[in-house]
């Protein structure tokens, strides 16, 4: 984005976001324009108070960039109005998303201060048979809310696949090790028929040939027999440590409150 800062007063710490080079592509630049104009808007509203239209514009703004502290911005928008629940469910986003450690220990913080207040929420909701509202409150149109629902996001099926891989060519280099095995057996056997009772003759040339030859196939069979074992187990390795990657994440399907089927929201928390 185009600038740095905080949005509020007393170290809110509702971010704007830094300057970033323009993206190559065109329709890259107009997402990215699009997002710094709905920011501007967002900051307007936040700062007039106007808390749900503010977390319209950060909400459009995110699907746009996809940059985590847009997720920041509407944890604090939410916390201003209220919705702790909300709140808590933004800041936890964030902190899954963001890479660095900007604001981290704010996030933290505010979701440690809003849980009571979530709490109490999240009982009286039940008690009402409401579902939670994360999505915005547009300032115009229908009324719109969001059902969280769960869903597994996977973040490790690169890995996995390059488990399969690397499992995958130590296993043809342990069929390679099983192949000189049996040439190694195949010319040790060739041999002691060569040498016959009388013991092998070094100075002949084919006994020597064949020889020569098992030592090779016998070496071959080591080196390809300990590699393959070596990437089969980095390949299980690297395969259970992409499965540990899967996690449970909350995807908001937006509904419009007047008419029927639901919209679902670009992207995932």
């Amino acid at each position: 984005m185009r600038r740095a800062g905080q949005l509020g007063a007393a170290g809110l710490g509702l971010l704007l976001l830094a300057a970033v080079p323009a993206p190559a592509r065109a329709d890259e630049a107009q997402a990215q324009a699009q997002a710094d104009r709905l920011f501007d808007e967002g900051l307007a509203h936040y700062n007039l108070g106007e808390y749900p239209a503010a977390i319209a514009a950060f909400r459009e703004a995110y699907r746009l960039v996809r940059e985590p502290l847009f997720l920041f911005n509407l944890g604090q928008a939410h916390r201003k109005a209220n919705q702790c629940v909300e709140a808590i469910d933004m800041y936890g986003a964030f902190l899954r998303e963001a890479d660095g450690p900007t604001n981290r220990d704010k996030a933290e913080q505010f979701m440690r201060e809003l849980e009571p207040c979530a709490a109490e929420q999240r009982r009286a909701r039940a008690a009402a048979g409401a579902t939670p509202t994360t999505g915005p409150v547009a300032p115009s149109g229908p009324a719109q809310t969001t059902r969280p629902q769960r869903t597994r996001r996977d973040r490790g099926g690169g890995v996995r696949l390059a488990g399969l891989a690397v499992g995958a060519a130590g296993m043809a280099g342990l069929a390679a090790g099983a192949f000189y095995w049996n040439r190694s057996r195949a010319l040790r056997d060739d041999l002691a028929e060569a040498c016959g009772s009388a013991g092998c003759d070094w100075t002949n040339p084919d006994q020597r040939a064949i020889d020569a030859a098992g030592r090779q196939a016998n070496t071959r069979a080591w080196i390809t027999s300990l590699a393959g074992a070596g990437l089969v187990a980095a390949g299980v390795g690297l395969y259970a440590w992409g499965k540990t990657r899967r996690e449970w994440v909350v995807v908001p399907v937006a509904a419009l409150a007047e008419g029927g089927g639901g919209v679902v929201v670009t992207g995932g928390f």
